[in-house]
C-alpha cells in the first residue's frame, strides 16, 4: 500500500490517498498559521473523491467529530453525511453553528452535544449521547483543536497548558473512552 500526498492546510492537517485501499485518512502533523490565512477545506481532487464500495457499506453507523461545527469539522460532518453516517457533532461554544449544521445535514441523522474534551467526564458525555442515539459507533474523528497565533515566546503558561489540554489530552481522552 502507497501513501500519494495530496497537499497540506494551513493547520498543519496533510491529506493523504492511500492506494491499494478504498479510504483515506487525515494525519495532524503540527500547527502552522500562513499569512494570517486560514483554508480548512481539502485539495481540490478530494474534495471531489468518490469512496469504493467499502466505505458505503456501513448501514447507519454513527459519525462522532469533535470541533465538528465549524471549519474543517464541519466539511467533514458534511462529507461523512454523504457517505452514510449519521452525525454526532461535538462543539464547546458554538452551540448556534451546531444546531445550524445538524439542520442543514440531509439525507442523514444528526444530532449536537457541548462538551470539553480536554475533561474527561464532559467525554464521557459524548459517549453518553452517542449511545443514546441507539446507533452503532463506526467512526470518531479527533478535530478539535485550538490555536492562538502567538510566538512561542509570548506564550503564557496557562495558555500553553490550556492548547495542550484540548489539543493533547483531549485527543486521549476521546480514544480513550
Amino acid at each position: 500500500m502507497q501513501a500519494a500526498k495530496l497537499g497540506s492546510g494551513s493547520r498543519g492537517i496533510i491529506w493523504y490517498r492511500i492506494s491499494g485501499a478504498e479510504h483515506h485518512e487525515f494525519a495532524n502533523s503540527g500547527i502552522q498559521q500562513r499569512g494570517g490565512h486560514h483554508n480548512h477545506d481539502p485539495p481540490g481532487d478530494l474534495a471531489a473523491w468518490k469512496p469504493g464500495p467499502q466505505m458505503t457499506q456501513h448501514p447507519r453507523k454513527l459519525a462522532i467529530v469533535t470541533g465538528g461545527a465549524k471549519g474543517l469539522g464541519r466539511h467533514l460532518c458534511l462529507r461523512l453525511a454523504d457517505l452514510g453516517y449519521d452525525i454526532l457533532v461535538n462543539y464547546l461554544s458554538s452551540r448556534a453553528a451546531a444546531a445550524e449544521l445538524v439542520a442543514e445535514i440531509s439525507g442523514a441523522s444528526a444530532w449536537s452535544v457541548g462538551a470539553d474534551v480536554s475533561q474527561p467526564a464532559e467525554v464521557a458525555t459524548i459517549f453518553a449521547t452517542a449511545d443514546s442515539t441507539g446507533r452503532d459507533l463506526g467512526l470518531v474523528v479527533n478535530n478539535v483543536g485550538i490555536f492562538d497565533p502567538v510566538p512561542l515566546r509570548e506564550i503564557g503558561g496557562e495558555q500553553w497548558e490550556r492548547t495542550i489540554a484540548v489539543n493533547l489530552n483531549g485527543a486521549f481522552h476521546v480514544c480513550r473512552d
